[in-house]
Order: structure tokens, then C-alpha cells, then sequence
């Protein structure tokens, strides 16, 4: 063996071996190669954790928005099927939402003040209630209602027909049962409401409801409070006889906005409870997450406020063409009904009108009243009513032109045309004021309601004297008038006269012949004729017109046949639903807003 070369030699026998003998080797890493495999190590790490987290965001925000859209679609298609079947939906009501009185802002992040107090805010159209058809159990299979003796056949269970789910009919034996109005539309006695309101309407400061959201404000507004309180929307059925929702309406009658807050203890079967404790125990969320909120907030003044993304309103329709409403059989002349006599009335498709300014047809448009079109396309205060003639307008509700006399029925979606003869010149209650009376002219038995003006004309004339002058087009409704005597011996009225004739259609209608018996000439005691456009009567002169005296009432228009009427408006039988959700991500706090708006019309509207 040779140590120095590393070498050893062994002979057995005949046989030589040489074994090398190699260094020890030790074992493991050292600290170098360590290190590079820990830094490639995070850099792989961090080049796969970029696209990962985006990754998971976008996984989340996808979640997100998925839940918003179907949360705020199944809301809709609920409340959209109750409008469409509500025997009475009642106008949105006004709801307070609320907020802080004081803001600041923290890394470009608005949050309530550290003195701040809880603020509301007053809110168009955040409550809408109807009433839903009364409900009865109908069994599918047989063709039936079923009926509470159907339930307890023998009347001694004291089993409340009202008060039980049925799977099946139990006439015959578990038939498959849905619920369905009955036959009769019959409303039901509960009211059906849809409102937004917080989560939890205990969650108070001074008697004032909080809102408070972790994942908007980074912090929280009332110590160790964890949880959310955010807007939700509600669905609620309830008698608004029940003392517990007493305050559904104010003491005066009108709606109450705060009713989901008063803290007013209500005794019911000896369980004591706040009053909103009550209406959240009636209460089911349909359009609710854990991570949404049903309202945004948008900075006004330097303040955030809520606003509201479930709200309902009025749909605006623009330049309507009103149709001539021939339905209202307004011509009576012995029968004959001139289908081109100018219209007393032009319908709209949809009545209810919003708006301040409220008309029920019976008086014409004040020249000062201030109606004109919001810049937003909907109605400032009340219809924007336009009559055109060959293109030129000759009555404009906002721009102040005058051409024609024109009033409105807001309710039933009316303009009309034609008002009633006011005579002021009489004492107050010595006759009826509709009525015109004169001295008979004793040389042509006649009496011309033209001279029957006051001294000065009026900015909307009265009286169709005022009228003639105001409008030379202007002519007595034809069948409108009624002609009666007044004894002036016994002091009574004999009952209406009888037209024989008329003339001054042709110069109304544009005709070249008038009627064929506009010349009949009254002979007979209580006949008369009449001219429309001039308003000239004729009497018969074998009246003793020394002891009577006429005494005439009638309606006036100034509109032509073709005038076409054109109508802006807000109607509340076309109601906008408008509901939305902001969905928040729980990685990132992001904000997911979500709306859809659809049109419902509502055919029974309070």
C-alpha cells in the first residue's frame, strides 16, 4: 500500500487487485446554492402571483356582478307581476333615506365626520303599495277552489283558511293545488308594499336610524359595530288596520316616510316590540346580499347623499298626437250628428297625469299659468299642450301663444275644448250662473248672445261675447245650449225650450250648403233657432215675450276640425320601475353597480 498515491494493491494468491482509494465527499447544500434557489424560487413566484391575483379578482368581480344581475332581475320579475295583477296600485309614496350631517375624506375615500350625526333625506318615490286580488287555493287537477269547508268539513278543528299552506286539495286527496285570484277580482283586505329600508332599522343614535357600511367607509361609525347595514329592498304584506302598522299614514292622513323607524313599543298578545321591530318581523327581502346595497352615494354640496336605485315614477310620453274623442255623443240636433264638427274633446292614450298643476277640464288654461317642458324631457309642473294648424302653432302651454281656448282632465287624459258660459254680471244666488238672459228684441223676436261681453275682455274670456272678440273662429258648441222662459208673474222656469232649426254649421264644418232646415222659422210657442256662429236666437212671436224672459246656457269652443292637438306628460299609468343593487367585492371593497328600468303598465291606478 502507497498512502502518498492513493493507490492500494492486494494479491490473493494469483490474483492482484488495485483499489483507488477516492477522497470523502460531504453531504448537503451550501449557503450559496441555497440563496439561488431561493431567489429564483421568488422570482417565479412573483412573476405567477400578478396574473394570479388578477385573476382572483377577476373571479370575484365576475361573482359579483353575476349576483347583482340576478338578484336584481328576480326582484323585478316579482314586482312587476304584482303591478301587472293588483286590482289598486296606489301613487309612489315619499320615503326618507338616510345619511350624515358631516363628511371628510381620507385617501380620496369619503367617510362620515367624527362628530357626525346621522341626517335624512326626503326621497320621490321609494315606496310603491297596491292591493293584490284575494287569493284562494285552486285545485288544478279538478277544476275547483277550494273553500274553508273544504278544509274543516266539520267546522270543529277551528282550522283558519286563511292561516294554512296546502300542499294538495284535501276534497281530493292531495290534488295538486296553486294559488289564484278569485274569480271575482275581489282586492284583498292587507296591503301590499314595496320599500327600501336598512337592514336592520333598530341600529339607532338618538332615536335617529344609522347607516353603516365596512366595506365603503373603511371604518366604522359606531363603536364595535361589525356589522352591515346597508339599504335593502323589502316586501311587505300587511292589514293596515293592525295597530302594529299603525303608522303606515301620519295622524293627518298623509303618508308617513318614516313609518319602518318608530321606535313606538307596541303591545300585541303580551309580546311587547318596537314598532319597527314589528314591520321587519312582516318583512322579506327580495333583492338582498350580505355585500350589496340598494342605494349610491353622490356628492351634493360638499355632502354625500343617498340615492336611491329602487325607485318608482311616472313615465314621460313626448308629443303625443291626441285623437278626437268621438265617443262622447256631444252633438245632439234632432238626431243628426255632423261627424266633421270640430271635437269637444281630444284623448290621450294614458291619463294620471303628474305634476302640480292638476285640471279637471271644466276651465280653460290661465294665460299665466307657468307650464312648460323639464329640461330633462319629463313635466315641470303640468302637460305641455301644443294645437297646430297647417303646421303653425296656435296654442303652446309654455311659449305663451294664445290662439285657442284649451283645459285638460289630468285624471282621465283629456284636453278639452269647450266651456260653459259663466254669467258674473248676476247677484249670487239670484239665478244659476250658467245662464245668459236679455230683453227679446221686439221687432225680430230675437236675442244675440255676440252683445253678451263685459267692457273690458278678460286675458281668458268667459263669455262668448268675450270670446268672439278674443277669437273670431269661435262658435257655441251645437247641441249645447238650453233655452228656457222665465215667468216673471209666478216667478218660475218653464222647462226647456225646443230647437226647430239652425244655421252657421257650414262656416264651422267649411261646408258650402248649411243644413237644409237651418231656415225654419219657430211659429209655434217654446221653439226657437239658433245660429252657432254668430249666436243669434230667434223666438216665436206668439210668445208674450212681456211676461217671460229667456234665459239661455251653452258651452263655447274656439277649436277648428283640423286643429291637431299635441301633448307632452308624465303618466302614472305607465309606471317606470327602476331597480338596482351596488355589490361590493369582499377582496378589494370594489363597487359593482347594477341597474335595469322596465315599463309596467298599470290599468287601476288609485
Amino acid at each position: 500500500m502507497n498512502p502518498q498515491s492513493g493507490v492500494t494493491k492486494l494479491t490473493i494468491g494469483n490474483l492482484k487487485l488495485s483499489i483507488v482509494n477516492c477522497p470523502r465527499r460531504r453531504k448537503g447544500f451550501t449557503l450559496v446554492e441555497m440563496l439561488v434557489v431561493i431567489a429564483i424560487t421568488a422570482v417565479l413566484m412573483a412573476i405567477m402571483f400578478v396574473p394570479l391575483s388578477r385573476a382572483l379578482d377577476m373571479s370575484a368581480r365576475a361573482n359579483a356582478s353575476i349576483q347583482a344581475q340576478d338578484s336584481v332581475r328576480n326582484a323585478m320579475r316579482r314586482i312587476v307581476k304584482d303591478l301587472s295583477i293588483a286590482t289598486e296600485v296606489y301613487e309612489p309614496r315619499d320615503l326618507s333615506l338616510w345619511g350624515y350631517n358631516s363628511w371628510t375624506f381620507a385617501r380620496n375615500r369619503a367617510r362620515p365626520a367624527g362628530g357626525a350625526v346621522p341626517e335624512k333625506y326626503r326621497v320621490r318615490g321609494g315606496v310603491i303599495a297596491m292591493r293584490l286580488p284575494r287569493m284562494q287555493y285552486y285545485d288544478v287537477r279538478n277544476n275547483h277552489f277550494v273553500t274553508p269547508t273544504d278544509v274543516d268539513p266539520s267546522g270543529s278543528t277551528g282550522l283558519n283558511y286563511d292561516a294554512i299552506a296546502l300542499d294538495g286539495c284535501p276534497r281530493h286527496g292531495g290534488a295538486p293545488v296553486e294559488l289564484r285570484p278569485v274569480a271575482n277580482g275581489e282586492p284583498d283586505s292587507r296591503i301590499t308594499a314595496y320599500f327600501l329600508g336598512l337592514k336592520n332599522p333598530g341600529l339607532q343614535v338618538s332615536g335617529s336610524p344609522v347607516y353603516d357600511n365596512l366595506l365603503l367607509f373603511k371604518s366604522t361609525f359606531i363603536p364595535n359595530n361589525n356589522t352591515l347595514n346597508t339599504y335593502c329592498l323589502y316586501r311587505v304584506e300587511f292589514d293596515p288596520s293592525d295597530p302594529r302598522y299603525a303608522n303606515w299614514n301620519l295622524p293627518s292622513g298623509l303618508p308617513n316616510p318614516d313609518f319602518f323607524y318608530d321606535p313606538t313599543v307596541v303591545t300585541i298578545g303580551g309580546t311587547s316590540k318596537p314598532r319597527y321591530q314589528w314591520w321587519k318581523d312582516a318583512t322579506v327581502t327580495i333583492m338582498d346580499a350580505e355585500t350589496s346595497d340598494a342605494v349610491r352615494w353622490l356628492e351634493v354640496g360638499g355632502k354625500f347623499m343617498p340615492h336611491a336605485l329602487c325607485h318608482w315614477t311616472p313615465s314621460p310620453v313626448s308629443d303625443e298626437v291626441a285623437k278626437p274623442n268621438r265617443e262622447t255623443n256631444q252633438y245632439l240636433l234632432g238626431g243628426v250628428g255632423p261627424a266633421d264638427l270640430p271635437a269637444v274633446e281630444f284623448k290621450l292614450e294614458h291619463g294620471h297625469w303628474t305634476g302640480e298643476v292638476q285640471s279637471d277640464g271644466k276651465s280653460p288654461i290661465p294665460t299665466a299659468l307657468a307650464i312648460s317642458p323639464a329640461a330633462s324631457g319629463g313635466i315641470k309642473s303640468g302637460p305641455h299642450i301644443q294645437v297646430l294648424q297647417n303646421g303653425t302653432t296656435l296654442f303652446d302651454s309654455a311659449g305663451g301663444t294664445r290662439g285657442r281656448m284649451i283645459g285638460f282632465d289630468s285624471v282621465a287624459g283629456k284636453v278639452t275644448t269647450t266651456f260653459p258660459r259663466v254669467d258674473t254680471s248676476q247677484a249670487a244666488g239670484s239665478v244659476l250662473e250658467q245662464y245668459y238672459t236679455s230683453d227679446v228684441d221686439p221687432l225680430t223676436y230675437s236675442i244675440d248672445l255676440t252683445q253678451d261681453k263685459a267692457s273690458t275682455t278678460p286675458a281668458i274670456p268667459l263669455q262668448f261675447g268675450d270670446v268672439k272678440t278674443a277669437f273670431t273662429s269661435a262658435f257655441i258648441l251645437p247641441g249645447s245650449e238650453v233655452v228656457q222662459k222665465f215667468d216673471t208673474v209666478t216667478g218660475t222656469f218653464a222647462n226647456p225650450m225646443r230647437r226647430v232649426g239652425w244655421s252657421g254649421i257650414a262656416a264651422i264644418t267649411g261646408r258650402t250648403n248649411p243644413y237644409p232646415d237651418n231656415d225654419t222659422v219657430p211659429q209655434d210657442v217654446n221653439e226657437y233657432s239658433i245660429d252657432y256662429v254668430t249666436g243669434a236666437i230667434v223666438l216665436s212671436n206668439n210668445e208674450d215675450w212681456t211676461r217671460y224672459k229667456p234665459y239661455v246656457r251653452y258651452r263655447f269652443q274656439t277649436t277648428q276640425r283640423d286643429d291637431v292637438v299635441r301633448v307632452s306628460y308624465e303618466t302614472k299609468e305607465l309606471a317606470n320601475v327602476n331597480l338596482g343593487v351596488v355589490q361590493y367585492t369582499r377582496r378589494r371593497q370594489e363597487s359593482l353597480p347594477f341597474e335595469v328600468a322596465e315599463r309596467v303598465l298599470i290599468r287601476n291606478m288609485k
